[in-house]
Parts: structure tokens; sequence; C-alpha cells
């Protein structure tokens, strides 16, 4: 999750873009992140300075996280293509066993 200020948390893969915007008033530099959903989420700073720093930091996080799923999705798909490899060897080996049980002939060996 992407704590965004500490006002927000957010998955990193309903990141759509990170935004900056000049405003008026005390706080006039914004710092606005767009979902996938459509929604916007927002925090005004009083300096540029601190913008750049949060700005930094948030996309930061977003390419951590979006890394950190990729690993993810990567990782159990090869626990999966192990267990379907295991479970091949395993199922030829008792195919085999019954064989020899039954005394069989493969259609291999005719």
């Amino acid at each position: 999750m992407i704590d965004f200020e500490g006002y927000y948390l957010v998955p990193p893969d309903q990141v759509a873009y990170i935004e900056t915007r000049r405003g008026g008033g005390d706080a006039q530099y914004g710092l606005f992140l767009g979902l996938s959903g459509g929604k916007e989420l927002g925090v005004w700073y009083r300096t540029e300075d601190a913008r750049k720093a949060a700005y930094t930091k948030l996309a930061r996080q977003v390419e951590i996280g979006k890394r950190q799923d990729r690993e993810d999705i990567l990782y159990r798909l090869r626990l999966i293509e192990a267990c379907i490899n295991k479970t091949d060897k395993r199922t030829l080996r008792i195919w085999k066993q019954l064989q020899q049980l039954l005394h069989l002939e493969s259609e291999e060996t005719e």
C-alpha cells in the first residue's frame, strides 16, 4: 500500500498518474494522485521544496509497489510451474507402477 502523506492509503496497481498543480492561498503547491477508477486525491503544500520531496517519495513508493507486485506474480507462477512438473512426474510414476501391478503393456512398447 502506498502512504500518501498519512492521509490516504492506496494500492499501487490503482495509481494512474501523479500530477502537480499551482493554486492560490496559503498552500499553493498541490500534489495529486489519480486513480484508475477516475478518483483523484490531493494534498496542498506551502513550499515547492516540500512538494518536490513528497513527489519523489510518492513516485518511488509507486514504482516499488508495482515492482513488488510483479515479483509476487512471477514467484507464484514459478511455484505453480514447479508443482505441475512435480505432479506430472509423480502421476507418470504412479501409472507405471499400476501397469506393472496389472501386468499391462504400454502402447509405446508394442
